[in-house]
């Protein structure tokens, strides 16, 4: 697996990169994670610092310090991860988002499975707003991204918990991909659907189990056999992976965050995966549960890109 891990030169905590190296250590399969320390400087933050200008050669002097610090740290997990050179982006770009933009795109041109990136240890209100920096780059990648937090608790990855919508197209693919990493891992998957009750509109058909008996118009037994359907389609694929798998069901009674933290934490999952859409013209909405669940949750978070 390859990598991109995204760092701030100019804010590093020690705190955080010990909290995201000892997940990608953890993260491994059978075979040592390649990890490309990422890094991007904006102009205009060199000008707005303890600098005059922006110097490129300045700016290079910085980067080349902070990396040397960094790799006193980063020796300690050599053993598990396999340090490559390190991917610096200097931007010139008016705004912060375009320089944000540019930097994304870099990376994206590389070879990576990944990225990898820490969300700020916040409390309260303030934590909603998750980090301009974090969020802008989770927002605008197609890349799968591995969200970490400073009170993130970092387990080996023995219970891998899956929030998904029965009821909507789920790809095989993704699929196999849950099942075989968890079968490398040696790791349980457990799968956390709400179910749809009577009270909610189905938007995936347009109409509402609201309607006047929702029972004989038959949209409540198609929802329940289309849920039926895909369970089988899990449970055959990971018994072809030999993983133990767990489907828990859970009446949408409450916020589906609420219910997705309470029972991954509940369940000492060691990490969470959550979907959103593919396609970066839709970036902005990544889809609001996965979105959420970044910004509250302690369990580290795989975002993965794709239908499901």
């Amino acid at each position: 697996m390859n990598v991109a891990w995204c760092i701030d030169l100019f804010s590093r905590s020690p705190q955080i990169i010990e909290s995201q190296l000892r997940f990608l250590s953890n993260l491994g399969e059978k075979s040592k994670i390649n990890v490309t320390p990422a890094s991007l400087v904006w102009s205009r933050d060199l000008v707005a610092g303890s600098m005059k200008s922006g110097d490129l050669d300045l700016a290079n002097k910085l980067i080349n310090a902070t990396l040397s610090d960094l790799k006193r740290t980063t020796d300690r997990y050599s053993d598990r991860l396999v340090f490559k050179k390190p991917l610096v982006v200097v931007s010139s770009k008016r705004t912060r988002r375009s320089a944000i933009s540019e930097f994304v795109k870099k990376i994206e041109i590389g070879k990576f499975d990944s990225l990898a990136i820490s969300t700020k240890n916040r409390a309260g209100l303030s934590r909603w707003l998750m980090g301009s920096f974090s969020e802008a780059v989770v927002l605008q990648t197609e890349l799968p991204v591995l969200v970490t937090n400073p009170n993130s608790k970092i387990r080996k990855i023995s219970k891998i918990f899956w929030p998904i919508d029965l009821a909507e197209e789920i790809e095989l693919s993704e699929i196999r991909f849950v099942m075989r990493y968890a079968a490398n891992q040696k790791a349980k998957v457990l799968i956390y659907h709400q179910i749809l009750t009577k009270m909610e509109p189905a938007f995936t058909t347009g109409e509402f189990l609201v309607a006047l008996n929702p029972e004989k118009s038959g949209i409540l037994t198609q929802a329940v056999e289309e849920v039926e359907r895909k369970m089988k389609i899990f449970k055959k694929t990971a018994e072809s992976y030999g993983v133990n798998l767990t489907i828990i069901t859970q009446e949408r009674s409450v916020q589906i965050e609420a219910g997705i933290k309470r029972a991954s934490e509940k369940k000492n999952a060691s990490i969470i995966i959550m979907h959103s859409s593919k396609s970066r013209g839709k970036a902005f909405l990544l889809g609001s549960t996965s979105r959420n669940m970044i910004r509250i949750s302690n369990i580290p978070i795989w975002v993965r890109r794709g239908t499901c």
